[in-house]
């Protein structure tokens, strides 16, 4: 089951998909063969050794060769020497080597895993002084760049007014939870990405789908990889790309290529090309059609183009320009 819409199931077998309504998948339902021991117990361990991390997991695979090739490899020489070999290689006693080992003979790779590294992490600062120290971030938000220790030291007034008993970190953990506080918002950084970062909506941006073409037209420039000559002064210059390009059918209706940068003109000349109809590719046979681009002409009733609904443009000074408003 892909999706579920109110009454209605989206199914998917490899990949081929199909509809179906809700009520008719209820006859149809069987109940799944309960799991067994062993499949249940290998889920487990799969899981167990999903939550280590690299380094770690690289740990337990080394500890787990050693008991394979000192202790379990080499049956003929007495138990206690081999775990005595098995302690020297892993630095450990040799009643840790034989308790690992006895559990790696009965758990497998899961018996080597350390259950001090499943335990959840308790931080060490406490969560009202994560909040105080969020309120010291935020008021230097319309402010100048302050120092680290400024900051620390307004969260941890603000932290002992409201607990006076409390302890604030230490401080080596103030700052690193400082760092840690900090990421996105550019507290120590540049002040106008800080407010600009402050200034965006807070929800979750949604997404623009368009139903038909014509309904948005996304404009937007990007400069190039692609240098040009000056033909004057045989100068290399780079270039700026605009295009216009229908949402919904991700058809380019319009594009312009500009030496150095764009220019309002520019853009109002992206924007005659969605309205107008384009001919570009070859034309002098008339069996072999121009490439697709801008507005079919099976659904044009006159030699003109059609006017889009919406515009789609960034906060760029070309696309904000009175003469791009004047166009529009």
């Amino acid at each position: 089951m892909v999706e579920l819409d109110g009454s209605n199931a989206l199914l998917r077998a490899g990949d081929q998909f199909k509809k179906v309504h809700t009520s008719s998948l209820v006859g149809t339902a069987e109940s799944l063969d309960l799991p067994t021991v062993q499949d249940a117990r290998a889920e487990l361990d799969a899981v167990v050794l999903a939550s280590l991390s690299n380094k770690q997991l690289d740990g337990v695979y080394r500890e787990a060769k050693v008991f394979d090739e000192l202790v379990l490899a080499t049956a003929e020489s007495p138990v206690n020497d081999r775990y005595e070999a098995a302690a020297d290689v892993l630095g450990i006693s040799v009643r840790t080597a034989y308790r690992r080992g006895q559990r790696y003979a009965e758990q497998g790779i899961v018996g080597l895993v350390d259950t001090r590294l499943l335990q959840p992490h308790r931080p060490a600062v406490s969560t009202e002084w994560d909040l105080a120290c969020r309120e010291a971030l935020e008021s230097y938000r319309d402010q100048s760049n302050p120092s680290m220790k400024s900051v620390l030291n307004k969260a941890n007034a603000l932290y002992l007014s409201r607990r006076p008993q409390g302890t604030v970190p230490s401080r080596a953990g103030a700052y690193r939870r400082l760092r840690e506080l900090d990421k996105g918002r550019y507290t120590f950084g540049a002040a106008k990405q800080r407010r600009s970062v402050a200034e965006r909506p807070g929800g979750v941006l949604g997404r623009l789908r368009a139903d038909r073409p014509g309904q948005y037209v996304v404009l937007d420039t990007t400069p190039l990889d692609v240098f040009a000559m000056e033909p004057v002064t045989g100068r290399w210059i780079n270039t700026e790309l605009t295009v216009a390009m229908d949402l919904y059918s991700r058809c380019i209706l319009g594009l312009i290529l500009r030496p150095i940068s764009t220019t309002a003109q520019d853009v109002a000349a992206v924007m005659f090309q969605v309205v107008t109809p384009q001919t570009w590719g070859p034309t002098g046979n008339e069996d072999v059609p121009a490439p697709y681009v801008g507005v079919p002409e099976s659904l044009l009733a006159q030699e003109t183009g059609a006017l889009p609904d919406t515009i789609v443009v960034d906060h760029g000074k070309v696309y904000l320009s009175q003469r791009t408003r004047a166009v529009c």
